[in-house]
């Protein structure tokens, strides 16, 4: 849970944190925003009850797309192409790609783009929160987020300096 930056009340809610606990994991700027995987995963454990109970098998994302010498493929933002692209991926303000994987001042190597490139991706601040909020319930509606999470997801892209 400390690579995906498990929300402290989800911890608390499911017994794992208790409520005085102190807690200690990276934390990144809105500029830099790290993949919350434990969103996903929420989503997961949700799907595997399911299919437990019920037979339904989860949904499946795209695999990571790969290069033909077997290579993981980078769009033009340096991030890897296909996979489950959660809306900080998929409506970027930063590259997630190769060479990112590690810690530097409590967070990861993610390199946030300047002002001018994100003015050239999105126009304005509202569009980038209206391709953003259009991701994130995309991904509720596949079955790879749960809805409680994107009031989270954008609070923080509401955070990110555009201008």
């Amino acid at each position: 849970y400390l690579y995906g930056d498990a929300d402290h009340d989800d911890l608390r809610k499911a017994g794992l944190l208790s409520p005085d606990a102190e807690w200690s994991a990276w934390s990144c700027s809105p500029a830099n925003p790290e993949v919350p995987l434990y969103m996903a995963e929420k989503a997961l454990y949700e799907h595997l009850v399911d299919w437990v109970e019920d037979g339904k098998a989860p949904p499946s994302a795209e695999p990571i797309e790969l290069t033909s010498e077997g290579q993981v493929a980078f769009d033009q933002n340096n991030t890897a192409q296909g996979g489950l692209r959660l809306p900080m991926v998929e409506v970027p303000v930063a590259s997630f790609g190769e060479g990112r994987a590690t810690l530097s001042e409590g967070c990861p190597e993610i390199e946030p783009f300047g002002t001018e490139k994100l003015k050239r991706l999105y126009g304005t601040r509202e569009a980038y929160l209206e391709a953003y909020r259009q991701a994130a319930w995309k991904l509720v509606q596949e079955g790879f987020l749960l809805s409680e999470d994107v009031d989270a997801l954008m609070a923080t892209a509401k955070e990110v300096p555009f201008e």
